[in-house]
């Protein structure tokens, strides 16, 4: 049998210094970040409505100098993380009010952080700031639920991804000529991914009984 062809659709939409994109997890928005503002476009109007003349919703979440480092939709809602490179977070709730073209700038939800990701369900998210990880649940973005120690103090952790409810794994920096249980001399800025179970239960938000997976150099 022949595959069934697909309908495409391409718009040109001129955005100067575009350098993140990244679509809600329902396929409704896209982000798309410079670096000055963050737009966001409805995604059927910019298809089968005005196409590139549709008007995006403009959030200016960066000061001068700096820009946006990550950006994760939630996977349960209209509900966007963001991470400047000068270390603030922010949560956003994208406007459902038509012809709204600009949203106000949310206050930082924390400073210091270097990396942010969803559970899987989207119910709670994840930072690192400083030497701990710390948890909270999307109703109540500005309030911790649990913090944990992260595993190795003086790494920076420069990326974390929720892969399983159980399970966190962090990217992590090292500090130049730093020795590795293993024994092993880590060589200025090597990178390694650490694995480890947080806790047994998500929904208790306290951390696990059983002992950390070891970690996996890559």
């Amino acid at each position: 049998d022949r595959p069934q062809s697909l309908e495409c659709s391409a718009v040109s939409v001129k955005i100067e210094g575009v350098h993140f994109l990244a679509f809600s997890m329902d396929g409704s928005l896209l982000a798309a970040c410079t670096h000055e503002s963050l737009h966001l476009y409805d995604v059927h109007d910019l298809l089968h409505g005005a196409g590139a003349a549709s008007q995006p919703v403009e959030c200016r979440v960066v000061e001068p100098g700096e820009h946006v480092a990550q950006l994760r939709w939630s996977s349960q809602q209209l509900q966007l993380l963001v991470v400047t490179t000068r270390g603030h977070l922010f949560s956003l709730h994208p406007p459902s009010a038509p012809g709204l073209h600009s949203l106000a700038k949310p206050a930082p939800l924390a400073g210091g952080v270097h990396a942010v990701d969803w559970n899987p369900c989207g119910s709670l998210f994840v930072f690192a700031s400083e030497t701990q990880l710390r948890v909270r649940r999307a109703e109540e973005p500005s309030l911790d639920a649990c913090a944990l120690p992260l595993p190795d103090p003086e790494a920076a952790v420069c990326s974390i991804s929720w892969a399983l409810p159980s399970c966190l794994i962090l990217g992590v920096e090292t500090a130049a000529g730093r020795q590795m249980s293993s024994g092993a001399v880590v060589a200025p800025d090597s990178e390694h991914y650490l694995l480890e179970v947080t806790w047994q239960r998500h929904e208790e938000l306290a951390p696990g009984a059983g002992a950390p997976l070891p970690a996996l150099l890559v």
